[in-house]
């Protein structure tokens, strides 16, 4: 196990080995459609939805250097919401934070 943790660390910073992220985490849509659910907010209602990943530059060594993705920012615009909603996840999909401008909320019975 400790063998397999230094070579993963060696080969991240002496190599500069890319890593890639798996397909099926390239947006995160299914995590942020959950995150609405959990709100109350109906996916149907989504509009417009833009995600963007968020990189790092990593530069192990003079001369050398890659960019990472690290996270991704998720822009939902949102029938009946002010404003956009704005999701940060970790490179895995994991919510980071949640920013909303304006009101946002469940639909009202009478909307």
């Amino acid at each position: 196990m400790r063998a397999c943790l230094i070579a993963g660390i060696a080969c991240g910073l002496l190599a500069g080995c890319r890593t890639t992220v798996p397909p099926e985490f390239e947006d995160c849509r299914a995590e942020s459609y959950a995150v609405l659910e959990a709100a109350g907010i109906d996916p149907d209602r989504v509009r417009r939805f833009a995600s963007t990943p968020q990189r790092v530059f990593f530069r192990p060594f003079p001369g050398g250097g890659d960019d990472r993705i690290v996270g991704y920012t998720n822009w939902l615009e949102i029938e009946g919401c002010d404003g956009p909603v704005v999701m940060r996840f970790s490179r895995y999909c994991q919510l980071r934070d949640v920013h909303v401008r304006g009101r946002c909320g469940p639909a009202r019975a009478d909307e």
